[in-house]
């Protein structure tokens, strides 16, 4: 995760400079985890700086597409998929761990 956050940070930082590298990871940090504490369940525990890099691969991969409308209207029908996929796939992990937790 090293390696990824190095990536997208210095292609943010790049475009957007020092102060905004460190605001976006910090808008997308405290947004994963809120995004987190609202749809897990109560008693689940999350912590970690993944939701922030993910949020910053998000912006190095806005930044560096063209500005056409072509582009964007791409970016949004695949970020649909790439949502369900996690959506799906979180789901199914906390169903796993209940079940886990359960025995």
């Amino acid at each position: 995760m090293g390696m990824v956050l190095w990536l997208t940070g210095k292609i943010v930082e790049e475009e957007k400079g020092n102060f905004g590298l460190w605001l976006s990871y910090l808008f997308t940090g405290v947004g994963a985890n809120l995004v987190s504490w609202f749809t897990l369940p109560p008693n689940s525990v999350s912590a970690g700086a993944s939701g922030a890099v993910f949020g910053l691969f998000v912006i190095s991969v806005r930044v560096k597409m063209s500005p056409g409308w072509r582009k964007f209207l791409e970016f949004l029908i695949l970020g649909q998929f790439v949502m369900k996929r996690w959506y799906i796939d979180s789901h199914r992990y906390l169903k796993q761990l209940r079940l886990q937790l359960d025995y």
